[in-house]
């Protein structure tokens, strides 16, 4: 449970992610080792940049892959409006209304053989057991759909396959997410 302090008046929530802890706790696999093991300098402090209980979150979903023979690559995690505006330009991107924009989201990459971060989809049964195992921690993806079929998204250039994105709303729409974030000094 969350501690609470009372200063200056008002109350401060110490360890905000411990609730989501717990909650991510009892669906996660018995003996789920959480560890940062493998990621590189640049992964880990792009993966800090998201919101401490998708961190965690984001931790557990990548032990849990380990565990299934699947290491992955934390590519894009917090973006600045104009680097989501920049995506929508480059079509990369289909809105300015990205969950990385509230420190919620990632692209996440099976690696391959050879270590590399599967940026093409080559491995798609990777890509669907990460997106099957991210819901049980609490993740959303775009790039399938319910029947396991690939899921592609329609920006300015056309439309493109988003198979590494993923989106942790805690249960808040989008316009809740922005509001907390501005509120907490979280946005990107």
């Amino acid at each position: 449970m969350a501690t609470w302090h009372y200063l200056a008046g008002g109350a401060v929530l110490i360890g905000g992610a411990l609730l989501l802890r717990s909650k991510v706790d009892s669906i996660a696999p018995s003996g789920l080792a959480v560890k940062a093991g493998g990621l590189t300098t640049s992964e880990e402090a792009r993966l800090q940049q998201l919101v401490p209980s998708a961190q965690v979150a984001l931790r557990r979903l990548q032990a849990r892959l380990l565990e299934l023979g699947i290491g992955t690559y934390v590519g894009s995690t917090a973006r600045t409006e104009a680097q989501q505006a920049a995506n929508v330009s480059k079509g990369v991107s289909a809105t300015n209304h990205s969950w990385h924009r509230l420190r919620r989201g990632v692209d996440l990459y099976p690696k391959l053989p050879n270590g590399q971060p599967d940026l093409q989809g080559t491995q798609l049964e990777k890509f669907r057991t990460m997106h099957l195992e991210a819901e049980k921690f609490l993740w959303r993806g775009l790039a399938f759909h319910k029947d396991g079929s690939k899921r592609y998204i329609t920006t300015n250039k056309g439309k493109v396959w988003d198979g590494g994105h993923l989106e942790f709303p805690e249960g808040m729409t989008w316009a809740q997410a922005e509001a907390a974030a501005r509120k907490g000094g979280q946005l990107a």
